[in-house]
């Protein structure tokens, strides 16, 4: 029995429905499998930052075309008569599209923001170890050759301010959060040694996140990591010490040049 043309029209509609169904909710589980392998692997987390934009618009290419696919499913399935179970397929795949396109970029930025957080707090560990050196040694600074070990070879466990905020200095105080395989992430001013901070401008850098791999890392500008985090604006820049009250603040990268390192 030959099938009418009526009826051939339903079954070629109908089967693209539930195609474009299946793949509108395909192409969406398929990023959410990547997102969970990028957040567990540390060697992609240390250069996400680095590539977050083409994350983000790879990630909606896949996002666009399951929307379609759904949209192109519920047209399609509109047009049959009778219980059609792409439809809710399609409803979800579009959902999940929305969701992830308005939502993935959202939460990307807040992961990448609490680790920049994180590695201001190390740093902020730092600043309170180094201020308990000075007020030790008649204000200078820790010879910047070997400012790592100096800081661990007595840590003080007690900050002297109005507080008494209570730390623990280790190693993984050096670290950055962005930079896990580094022994530390973070460089001394080598413009300080030998210098008090009765002899030093407000302004001068003291501790900066560091481009290299080591430890007692010391430089200049040249050292310097201008790009190591990301805003939710999506600007880049570097979390830096200053010793205007051991100050640690977020340098935006556009103004790294404008930063002090001479005395």
């Amino acid at each position: 029995m030959e099938i009418d043309a009526e009826q051939k029209t339903k079954v070629i509609r109908n089967t693209k429905a539930n195609i474009l169904a299946i793949a509108s909710v395909t192409i969406d589980f398929l990023w959410w499998m990547i997102v969970p392998i990028i957040w567990g692997n540390k060697r992609v987390l240390e250069k996400i930052e680095k590539t977050y934009f083409y994350l983000i618009y790879t990630g909606r290419c896949f996002w666009i075309t399951a929307f379609l696919c759904g949209v192109i499913s519920l047209i399609s399935a509109r047009r049959i008569k009778g219980s059609q179970w792409s439809k809710p397929i399609a409803i979800i795949g579009c959902i999940l599209a929305i969701y992830s396109y308005f939502g993935v970029p959202h939460l990307l930025s807040e992961v990448l923001e609490g680790r920049a957080e994180d590695c201001k707090m190390n740093l902020n560990t730092l600043s309170t170890s180094i201020k308990a050196y000075c007020e030790k040694h008649n204000g200078e600074f820790p010879a910047p050759a070997k400012w790592c070990d100096l800081l661990l070879s007595k840590p003080p466990q007690k900050s002297d301010d109005k507080y008494g905020i209570y730390w623990k200095l280790s190693e993984k105080s050096f670290k950055c959060p962005t930079a896990t395989a580094r022994r530390c992430g973070y460089a001394f001013n080598k413009n300080l040694t030998g210098k008090h901070i009765s002899e030093v401008d407000p302004n001068v850098v003291v501790v900066f996140e560091a481009n290299s791999v080591g430890w007692n890392q010391n430089g200049d500008s040249k050292m310097m990591c201008p790009d190591m985090h990301m805003t939710f604006l999506g600007e880049n820049g570097s979390n830096v010490l200053f010793p205007n009250q051991y100050d640690v603040r977020f340098v935006p990268q556009s103004e790294v040049k404008n930063l002090r390192w001479e005395p």
